[in-house]
């Protein structure tokens, strides 16, 4: 049987700092190179990106200036694709030497509409990269707990272009969240078409100071809710409206824990001089509380899940 053809795509939004690395590891891949395509969309970048992927003859790159969303710039990338499976990744992650090989396996199964690998963590170079890597739920998705049907993420995820053609790909008016939707519509369409392949591995960069952390863990929770708000109606999903406020709760109680155990250690820290002693509760605050704020933003906007959030156009604030 003749290998797949493959059309790799990436979204870029200001990735200079990782694009490099990404494209390197997917120009060494172990796969027949004319089997596979590497396509990028810039999505209005301000930095060096376009200049540095347009160095590369073997990667296409396409722009997504009208709408600032990765998964509007992911749907362009799959309009514009010639391989029979959509492999995505990001400009952040850098995929082993055989991704593609493993990513296509489970596509010997007809049945098998979408497959989704392994995200690992990249070395970090600073505390706030450290502390991700130890608590990011990225390298065990597909076991967290209390899902209501399985999970995808772009970062490692690849589909049939016929079945995301069908689909109508990824749900433009979102900003986050869009991959799990898409997962969770294939699904609810065709029972167990999605599968993992924990031998396909990317490894991932993670945001490297607050600020950033703080509009990812944001970005999460609104994300949550509005996968709540859309898809509650739906026998046997798990989150529902009093399930998320007791959730806020818990997080506001943990906020004042965090808060306090800083202080603690700021006194301690006179005597024993541990940056990483001082800073974890300050990290768990962080995120935290970006996540809780995402929450309440994502309830006030659905008016306590009662809204569709899909029914309208959400531009991604960045970050």
């Amino acid at each position: 049987m003749a290998p797949f053809t493959v059309s790799v795509i990436v979204p870029v939004y200001n990735g200079s700092r990782t694009i490099r690395d990404c494209l390197e590891a997917l120009l060494a891949q172990d796969y027949p190179q004319d089997h596979y395509e590497i396509i990028v969309v810039d999505n209005n970048s301000s930095d060096a990106t376009p200049r540095l992927v347009s160095a590369y003859s073997r990667v296409t790159l396409l722009h997504q200036r009208e709408v600032q969303s990765s998964y509007a710039s992911r749907n362009q990338g799959a309009r514009c694709a010639r391989g029979e499976i959509l492999a995505f990744t990001d400009a952040d992650c850098q995929p082993a030497p055989d991704w593609i090989s493993q990513l296509v396996k489970p596509f010997s199964d007809p049945h098998i509409l979408a497959v989704g690998g392994m995200v690992k963590d990249s070395p970090p170079s600073n505390l706030v990269e450290a502390f991700l890597g130890e608590v990011s739920s990225l390298g065990n998705y597909h076991q967290a707990p209390g899902q209501f049907l399985r999970p995808l993420l772009t970062a490692n995820a690849a589909f049939r272009k016929t079945a995301f053609d069908s689909a109508g790909g990824f749900n433009e008016n979102l900003y986050t969240g869009a991959d799990i939707d898409l997962a969770w519509r294939l699904q609810l369409d065709h029972p167990d078409c999605v599968c993992y392949s924990t031998a396909a591995v990317v490894f991932h960069h993670h945001r490297s100071n607050l600020k950033s952390m703080f509009r990812q863990y944001r970005r999460h929770g609104f994300g949550e809710v509005f996968l709540d708000a859309m898809y509650q109606q739906h026998a046997g999903y798990p989150r529902t409206l009093r399930y998320q406020v007791r959730q806020i709760g818990k997080q506001g109680i943990a906020l004042l824990t965090y808060l306090r155990s800083f202080l603690f250690r700021l006194v301690r820290s006179l005597w024993r001089r541990d940056r990483k002693y001082l800073a974890q509760p300050l990290l768990w605050f962080v995120a935290e509380s970006g996540n809780l704020w995402g929450k309440l933003q994502g309830l006030w906007v659905t008016r306590g899940l009662k809204v569709n959030p899909a029914l309208r156009q959400w531009q991604d604030p960045g970050g």
